[in-house]
């Protein structure tokens, strides 16, 4: 995240705006408590296993960032028989093949052109329409990708996972904003339900919280969410949550 990404935003008529403290960005993270049970799909032990409401059908997918994992989509393709429509630049085609899976060797971006395509461009040529599910990790292209996004096609996911990097940036004017104007867009109908760090960054303390590198978060549509009554905060580690990386020390994530 530098000044450059912040020109190239500017230039496509995105902008960037100030806002708070790395504490107050990074207690939009915290997921909310809800009367939604969650299950596991994808990797059971390890990296590539994500969790999301187990009372809700899909009729489509959208995943982008693979390398050599596919457990997630295969679970989807498989659970709820729909198409799964992947994306990645990085390699020449998914090293698991199924009759649900659709693939593109491109790279999520801000716009279209040469290796990459916008993501309204995937979510129109895909054919998909609505009651969808979205999968998305991609080494931090996550933010710019997603500020152009209309409101009427992100309501088109019923849930989407997310995960995001780089999450020390939020001790910089740039990068907390880049982060914040994200979760703008991604909040703006959905509320996070559950969120995971990924033991492999490390963790930076901002006064009372503990802010890892990486995390994984689940958001769910409000018109698909059951909230507790009173409110409150999910209690954290979920009980299926795995460490990303099974040799490495666990991390989790904290709010003060």
């Amino acid at each position: 995240m530098n000044f450059g990404i912040a020109k190239l935003l500017a230039h496509l008529g995105f902008y960037l705006t100030s806002v708070e403290s790395p504490e107050a960005t990074w207690s939009r993270l915290r997921p909310k408590k809800t009367e939604n049970t969650l299950i596991r799909l994808g990797t059971k032990n390890g990296d590539g296993g994500y969790l999301i409401p187990d009372n809700l059908d899909f009729d489509g997918c959208l995943s982008a960032g693979l390398a050599d994992n596919l457990d997630f989509e295969v679970d989807v393709a498989q659970i709820y028989g729909c198409p799964v429509h992947m994306i990645d630049g990085s390699i020449q085609e998914p090293v698991i093949q199924h009759s649900n899976f659709f693939f593109r060797k491109l790279f999520l971006g801000a716009v279209s052109g040469g290796q990459f395509i916008s993501f309204e461009d995937w979510y129109r040529e895909s054919g998909l329409a609505e009651n969808l599910l979205l999968k998305v990790d991609i080494e931090g292209a996550e933010y710019p990708s997603f500020l152009g996004v209309r409101e009427e096609t992100m309501k088109k996911f019923k849930v989407m996972i997310f995960e995001l990097h780089s999450l020390e940036q939020l001790a910089t004017k740039l990068g907390n904003s880049l982060i914040s104007s994200f979760l703008d867009k991604v909040s703006k109908n959905h509320t996070i339900i559950h969120s995971h760090a990924n033991n492999v960054g490390g963790t930076w303390n901002f006064g009372k919280d503990s802010i890892p590198s990486g995390l994984e978060i689940t958001l769910i549509r409000n018109d698909c969410v059951e909230f507790v009554d009173g409110g409150g905060y999910a209690a954290l580690p979920h009980t299926l949550d795995r460490k990303c990386d099974p040799l490495r020390r666990d991390v989790i994530a904290k709010w003060g």
